[in-house]
């Protein structure tokens, strides 16, 4: 599973990891390799951590329910995925929003879950060093994990910035600016995690193709429209390819609101004294306005 991470500079943070959908299981075992623009990527690998909670609830739960019971609290870490398993239905991703006795799940299961059915720890983390954080940029992190006695191999991006994104658009954001994402939903994205990745990568790389330095953008969240656009013509190019009407539409519908919050009066960038951006108003006293 794919995600934007940004880092900040000299930081200690902790990157979390998923496996990839096609594979995604409890890991028995992993190990991490992690290149930045501070320290190469190393030939020796790292150990990481494997996220080893593995409990059996003991009541049903109906689809529509937010909620997972337990014996006891079964230690999940809020805000991470975890992997709901059953012989009744297909693995499936929930995420946790708090742990104890009762899991609250961030939404409603889409099957009803038999007691007996089991959660599972699914993500893998590894603490970054000060090193290897000192320079902002483009990262790589080559992952091994162990499924079934396997090893699988899979790469993650990740970004080093002095500033993280502020008012970064939720799965909540997204269904109030595009209901038409749940019949677009893929069904390995039930958070909607996968998506919104996405749709950052795709403004992101945008930007930085304008010479855009992104952690300078004091109003991230006059891009979270944008970010839906990319995220909507994504998902249409996945359901029906790269030429049907609908992923055009899309595309040019990501790319006018991405103009327009650039556009915008209350878009600002801190520009360096020398000039980073082509283009642009340098009239603004707090940053400067700039336009596609």
């Amino acid at each position: 599973m794919s995600a934007t991470t940004i880092v900040l500079e000299d930081s200690t943070e902790e990157l979390v990891f998923y496996p990839p959908a096609q594979f995604m299981a409890q890991a028995s075992a992993a190990t991490i390799r992690v290149g930045t623009p501070a320290v190469a990527m190393p030939d020796a690998t790292t150990v990481a951590s494997v996220d080893s909670v593995s409990a059996s609830t003991n009541a049903a739960a109906d689809a529509g329910d937010d909620t997972l019971a337990f014996a006891a609290d079964p230690t999940c870490t809020p805000d991470r995925l975890y992997l709901l398993e059953h012989s009744s239905f297909d693995p499936l991703p929930v995420l946790v929003k708090a742990t104890g006795a009762t899991v609250q799940l961030s939404e409603p299961l889409p099957v009803d879950v038999p007691s007996g059915a089991t959660l599972k720890g699914i993500a893998i983390t590894h603490s970054l060093s000060t090193a290897q954080t000192e320079t902002s940029g483009v990262c790589v992190a080559q992952l091994t994990g162990t499924f079934g006695g396997v090893g699988r191999a899979w790469s993650h991006r990740f970004r080093i910035y002095p500033r993280n994104f502020e008012q970064r658009l939720t799965a909540v954001d997204l269904l109030v600016l595009a209901p038409e994402m749940e019949s677009l939903r893929q069904s390995t994205d039930l958070t909607f995690s996968e998506a919104i990745a996405g749709g950052y990568e795709q403004l992101v790389s945008d930007l930085e193709a304008q010479k855009y330095e992104v952690h300078k953008i004091n109003t991230m969240g006059k891009l979270n429209l944008a970010t839906v656009g990319a995220i909507l013509w994504r998902s249409h190019r996945t359901n029906a390819g790269p030429a049907a009407e609908h992923t055009i539409a899309a595309k040019e519908d990501y790319r006018e609101e991405l103009r327009k919050a650039i556009m915008g009066s209350e878009f600002w960038y801190d520009r360096a004294d020398s000039g980073d951006v082509a283009l642009g108003n340098t009239e603004a006293i707090r940053g400067v306005r700039v336009r596609l």
